[in-house]
């Protein structure tokens, strides 16, 4: 134990620890308010404004449909192409990240171990609808399953989620066989 505690304390001690947290947290936490503050707080009144608006239209955000080209069974090692139409209302591609969530899947049929990849804006249909598409990788074999999610995107926003405005493609849950490469 003495050994133990000898060899890890230059590492964990509760000096490093808060100054580690200070830095990471704190210190950002501060220019990130500096920066909404500056000119009167006009970046966080705009920040305000925006994300009433998304409140406000985030129950129009809907999926219309999910398409994954290909088969059911890839080669490890394949690019996956989903293709995704989604209806958001009012809001523009400018205001969301739409990303492909794929990953293995867990006995429970749980995706486990994935990637979020974010999904580009291809078309729009002009009322509010537009398509959006990516290729990923799945690099490993195995069972695999994906699904798509919009979320709010703002370069001001401290966090990359915020709860209850988030989407996900309600059963639409996708599955592919990733077979061993050759």
């Amino acid at each position: 134990m003495k050994t133990s505690i000898h060899s890890l304390c230059h590492f964990v001690n509760t000096h490093r620890m808060v100054s580690d947290y200070v830095q990471e947290f704190y210190f950002r936490a501060h220019d990130h308010f500096r920066a909404l503050d500056a000119d009167g707080a006009v970046r966080a009144r705009t920040l305000a404004a925006w994300l009433e608006r998304i409140e406000k239209e985030w129950q129009h955000v809907r999926f219309e449909s999910v398409e994954r080209g290909a088969g059911a069974t890839l080669p490890a090692g394949s690019r996956v192409h989903a293709r995704v139409r989604i209806q958001l209302g009012a809001l523009t591609p400018g205001d969301v990240v739409v990303d492909l969530y794929i990953g293995r899947l867990s006995s429970a049929g749980e995706i486990v171990q994935a990637g979020a990849f974010p999904m580009a804006a291809t078309s729009s249909n002009g009322a509010g609808g537009y398509t959006f598409e990516v290729e990923a990788l799945c690099a490993r074999s195995g069972l695999h399953g994906y699904t798509i999610r919009v979320r709010p995107k703002h370069p001001d926003l401290a966090v990359s989620f915020i709860p209850g405005l988030i989407c996900w493609a309600d059963a639409t849950l996708q599955h592919a066989t990733m077979a061993p490469g050759r």
